[in-house]
């Protein structure tokens, strides 16, 4: 197979991303360890050093194993998404909430272990779990159940929908439907491989299914989006903690204006 030379729009998006990476990497360090009790500052460090690991793979695989990269670009929108919604309304709260839910979704996933994989230690633990779960039982208990979720939206494309138009701007239809909704749907596809995810891979001449070439898969939207997504949450945890990068975070928003005014978003 002969490689094929990267063209200018991957050679600007794939720039952007590692030095949106490499800035990442950066303040880090230097942002004060925030404890529980400060659940903006806490929930927003989880989230930066969350994207800045899905935003490396995607560098990775690069354009050329755009396909693999969906999912962790979806992941990545959802690292976004989780991060916008926090923010749109009782911030504290919101962060507290998806904090605190962790006790719950811990003994979620004990339980589903089964008995011939359970460690020696699996009771001791389970019982640790499940005293911690307790505590928080007054955020997520009622009518006899534990909540599924940890936001009062539990869907996450309702979360989506309210971001899109909150933050973004996307213009709705009647239906509610945008551009950000649509992508996150597509990306959801493929991440649970159903037929309409997989499409993409084949092509179908008469009546007969093949694979496509490396070459028609080639795309840099996933690495566009990892360097926009992590930007964006660079620039949230800059500005909550007071950190000073503010003049580095421009240059790569100013940067970023540049490429997509030159390529176009993707």
């Amino acid at each position: 197979m002969v490689a094929m030379r990267a063209t200018r729009m991957e050679i600007a998006w794939r720039r952007l991303l590692r030095d949106c990476i490499r800035l990442a990497d950066e303040i880090e360090p230097r942002l004060r360890r925030p404890r529980r009790r400060r659940a903006l500052r806490f929930f927003l460090y989880e989230m930066l050093v969350a994207a800045r690991h899905y935003a490396g793979a995607v560098d990775a695989l690069g354009p050329q194993r755009a396909f693999e990269a969906g999912p962790i670009e979806r992941t990545l929108m959802e690292t976004w998404i989780h991060t916008q919604w926090v923010l749109l309304r009782d911030p504290q709260r919101r962060a507290h909430r998806f904090i605190q839910y962790g006790a719950v979704a811990e003994v979620k996933a004990l339980d589903k272990t089964p008995l011939d994989s359970q460690p020696p230690n699996f009771t001791q633990r389970r019982a640790t779990a499940v005293r911690r779960r307790a505590r928080v039982a007054h955020l997520f208990r009622g009518n006899g159940k534990w909540t599924r979720s940890w936001a009062k939206t539990p869907n996450i494309d309702q979360r989506a929908l309210q971001v899109s138009r909150a933050r973004v701007g996307f213009a709705a239809d009647d239906e509610g439907r945008n551009l950000l909704y649509a992508m996150f749907s597509l990306l959801s596809e493929q991440g649970h491989v159903s037929q309409y995810g997989l499409r993409s891979l084949f092509s179908v001449h008469q009546g007969r299914i093949r694979p496509r070439a490396r070459s028609d898969l080639r795309s840099v939207g996933p690495m566009a989006s990892a360097a926009c997504i992590l930007l964006d949450i660079v620039g949230l945890a800059i500005d909550e903690f007071g950190v000073a990068y503010s003049v580095q975070h421009q240059r790569l928003a100013d940067r970023r204006k540049r490429v997509r005014k030159r390529f176009g978003p993707f």
